[in-house]
């Protein structure tokens, strides 16, 4: 059952197609992020084992996830865990704003830190926001 952040999102976004982070490169130290806080939410599935510990803007410009965000759903594909809401908030912004491109800090339980590739989020007044969906392999 969705509680008040989620409810009723999932009408808002599934037509939408779900983006998924597949891929790391090593990190580098930045700066924090101020992100507004509007009606566009972007929620994140993570089907992984890396933990997303920040938000990375297109300056490398990085802000804090707190808590960070660990596994979110384990079994079936991407659309499988968004359509039973296995996902959290990630950010949110206005539905009016540009498109803008985030990429996400993310750090493996061996202490292997990295950064996801971009994504580029279409904030878009029609829907309630998206989804992302970080379903990186484990590092060998």
């Amino acid at each position: 059952m969705a509680d008040e952040r989620t409810r009723g999102f999932s009408k808002g976004f599934s037509e939408r197609p779900i983006q998924t982070l597949n891929s790391i490169t090593r990190a580098a130290d930045s700066e924090a992020l101020t992100l507004a806080a509007d009606p566009y939410m972007v929620m994140l599935i993570n089907k992984s084992n890396w933990v997303a510990t920040h938000i990375k803007n297109e300056n490398g410009t990085l802000t804090d996830l707190r808590p960070p965000i660990g596994r979110t759903c384990g079994l079936g594909s991407c659309r499988e865990c968004s359509d039973r809401q296995q996902f959290v908030p990630l950010l949110t912004t206005s539905c009016d704003s540009r498109a803008f491109n985030i990429a996400l800090r993310v750090r493996h339980p061996n202490g292997t830190i990295g950064d996801t590739t971009f994504v580029t989020i279409h904030p878009d007044c029609r829907y309630a926001g998206e989804v992302i969906c970080m379903d990186i392999p484990d590092p060998t």
